[in-house]
């Protein structure tokens, strides 16, 4: 596919004077479309720009609070552009219901707001849908304050909020089913009691174990423990079991005369019981002890089976991360042999590739990393085994052989952080070549649109110039989604323009692994944005930190989204936790005071960016500026990093160890969570294109 067929491009000219459509016999409309012109500010008219800028306030106030201004600015625009009327009558309700909950608009007056923006249609699409919500949930606040409803009104109300049962959500729903307290407590007379699933010397037996740890009886606790694991493997008490006896014995401190004793109560369990405990001190960093524990009590496992192959492979794992490499290198290539064909033979032959990178011997290295690229199940390592094979190779002074690795690295991954390091040796230093800030060519085309996606590209248009940004991702959504490439390619600047960035790089990452050719900077810079730039650069320069880096960690973060959450509770464009962000402003920042939530402190982009890079520059101060380890810190945590860094034997933060080799970076792939592996990898690969592109 070549260049001239991907790039079209796209004129969307909003008002429907600027559409001309072209209507076909199945009820299609063919749009004119140009990449280069796409929805540039100079096409939309005077008379537009004016209702543009009195408009986009409506949002802007809404987030700053401001209902009252928003109310009525919405109420007196909402017929200034019938298309995007529904996104206006969305503010016009959501404002109106938070002046009513405030006790600063009377239930008669936000009645009248409620009759008045009553859906026209029922919401069986989205093209309404958020206001069809705002509706709704006006409507319930209004059920909820108001006791004494006339019945006429109250008919009316619930009259109007079935019409829209179907858009209910679960939570509207809670709403709008008041359950009394009498039937609460039926519900909860018919509750399944779950001791009734345990035989009687299950119970008996948890109870005792229970009774011991609360009694401070730790060792008759654990030998409990040991007995109810061996009778009720499978249970549920089993493995809450298991879990406080391993507390307890990280709880011990390392001098402990309990420690001993409860080691040797714990070894006392069948080969199941050792595996799962010694795969809990493992994850929880303990190398040292979890080793020691599973290589004291592995041979109650079966020689042949499964769960011996298992004990061994974490053994061999254990032995590497504390540099035991001869011992790791017998247990893995046992593993190997006896899981062949599995993943678990790949990842043991990764270790042993890795285990030969540090014994420096690197044909044996080249060897596993070569046979790891050709195995079934290996997709997970591909990227670090090109990598290091390439660099293999180097080590074994065979140049014609490492271009061609490096060559493979880039072709399979081409904007990975290792396919531009290979671009930058094998170019001296240049990223990319002159084909990069290049012009694109420009291609016109069309777009197929259906009457409801139509109206949606109008929409689009529209909130796009307000600088309604998330109600134009809205709306994009709305459309078809492209299969064919160049269709892709056009979606994911529509998708850049209205800052869902993420979408974007989604649809772009398989365009480049194809097409070489679409490595061009005009290309790139859609998907790698500087927004928030001046906030940024103030704060960077405050720490004195590198404002790309910033740009770099947002990047892969949130995308650039300010209202994201995770689903570990970390909000806004630098991911922080409302624990630690609290900690942050109410030392450093000076915004304690303010009548924000933390949380809303968090979405709210400048506070957000002000508390991430005061905290980035901390744990650049602690690492001594290495820029690696403080990115594994921030995405994995400090603690856990600190007990790796300890249980590895780390000599990370040593200045005169830093840059001194290629392979003082190897802990990186090293790392126990594959996330923050190509969390670091991926912020320094974004680093390094902002830097080209800034060039």
């Amino acid at each position: 596919m070549t260049i001239s067929t991907l790039l079209i491009t796209i004129i969307a000219i909003i008002s429907s004077a600027f559409f001309p459509l072209q209507r076909t016999e199945a009820k299609m409309h063919l749009i004119a479309v140009e990449f280069d012109t796409l929805l540039q500010k100079q096409s939309v008219s005077k008379e537009y720009q004016r209702i543009y800028e009195r408009m986009k306030t409506i949002k802007s106030d809404f987030q700053e609070k401001n209902f009252e201004r928003c109310l009525k600015k919405a109420i007196t625009e909402k017929s200034t552009l019938p298309l995007i009327s529904d996104w206006v009558v969305f503010y016009e309700l959501s404002c109106a219901r938070n002046l009513y909950e405030k006790g600063l608009l009377s239930g008669e007056k936000f009645f009248k707001i409620l009759s008045r923006s009553r859906p026209s249609r029922q919401c069986k699409d989205d093209e309404n849908k958020q206001t069809v919500q705002a509706f709704l949930d006006g409507a319930l606040s209004y059920r909820e304050r108001e006791v004494k409803l006339s019945n006429q009104r109250a008919k009316l109300l619930l009259d109007w909020m079935m019409e829209q049962k179907g858009a209910f959500s679960l939570e509207q729903k809670a709403k709008i089913i008041p359950v009394s307290n009498k039937a609460l407590t039926t519900v909860m007379a018919f509750k399944k009691e779950e001791r009734l699933e345990a035989s009687e010397e299950e119970l008996k037996l948890f109870d005792q174990v229970e009774s011991d740890f609360g009694k401070g009886e730790t060792l008759l606790a654990v030998a409990g423990g040991v007995k109810l694991m061996k009778k009720f493997p499978a249970g549920k008490r089993a493995l809450r079991i298991q879990e406080r006896i391993v507390a307890s014995y990280l709880a011990l401190s390392a001098t402990s005369p309990l420690r001993s004793p409860l080691l040797q109560k714990m070894q006392e369990g069948d080969c199941t019981t050792i595996l799962a405990w010694g795969k809990k001190l493992f994850d929880r960093l303990y190398y040292n002890n979890s080793l020691s524990f599973l290589e004291q009590a592995i041979d109650k496992c079966d020689s042949s089976g499964r769960e011996r192959v298992e004990g061994d492979y974490l053994i061999g794992v254990l032995a590497f991360y504390l540099g035991q490499y001869d011992k790791a290198q017998s247990y893995l290539s046992k593993v190997a042999i006896k899981s062949a064909g599995s993943e678990r033979s790949v990842r043991s032959r990764y270790w042993l590739a890795m285990t030969a990178l540090h014994q420096q011997d690197y044909q044996t290295a080249l060897e596993h990393f070569e046979r790891l690229l050709q195995l079934p199940h290996s997709e997970e390592y591909e990227q670090n085994a090109a990598y290091w094979r390439w660099r293999s190779l180097q080590q074994l002074n065979r140049p014609e052989e490492a271009k061609r690795a490096a060559q493979l690295l880039i072709d399979r991954f081409p904007l990975s952080f290792y396919a531009l390091k290979a671009r930058m040796e094998s170019n001296n230093g240049v990223l990319f070549d002159n084909n990069f800030k290049r012009p694109l060519e420009k291609i016109k085309g069309s777009l197929l649109l259906s009457d409801a996606e139509v109206r949606a590209w109008k929409r689009y248009g529209h909130l796009l110039f307000l600088g309604w940004y998330e109600e134009a991702q809205s709306e994009l959504s709305f459309l078809t989604t492209p299969v064919a490439p160049e269709m892709q390619l056009i979606y994911a600047k529509l998708y850049s323009l209205a800052h869902h960035y993420r979408k974007a790089i989604e649809m772009m990452a398989p365009l480049w692994k194809e097409d070489k050719t679409l490595l061009r900077k005009e290309l790139l810079q859609m998907v790698f944005p500087l927004d928030f730039h001046d906030t940024i650069k103030k704060e960077s320069q405050q720490y004195q930190l590198d404002p790309l880096l910033i740009h770099a960690l947002i990047r892969q973060e949130s995308a650039y989204t300010p209202s994201i959450a995770s689903s570990k509770g970390a909000l806004g464009l630098m991911q922080i936790l409302p624990s630690t962000g609290e900690e942050l402003m109410m030392k450093e920042t000076g915004t304690s005071t303010t009548s924000l939530s933390i949380e809303e402190k968090l979405l709210t982009p400048t506070l957000n960016i002000k508390a991430g890079t005061l905290y980035l520059s901390r744990l650049l101060k602690k690492y001594e500026g290495d820029v690696a380890f403080s990115l594994a810190a921030y995405n994995a945590g400090m603690g856990r990093l600190q007990r790796f860094k300890s249980e590895r034997g780390l000599m990370i933060d040593n200045p005169k160890r830093k840059g001194a080799s290629v392979f003082d970076e190897l802990w990186i792939d090293e790392l126990p969570w594959s996330e923050t592996q190509d969390y670091v990898k991926a912020v320094l690969r974004n680093q390094l294109l902002y830097k080209f592109m800034e060039k």
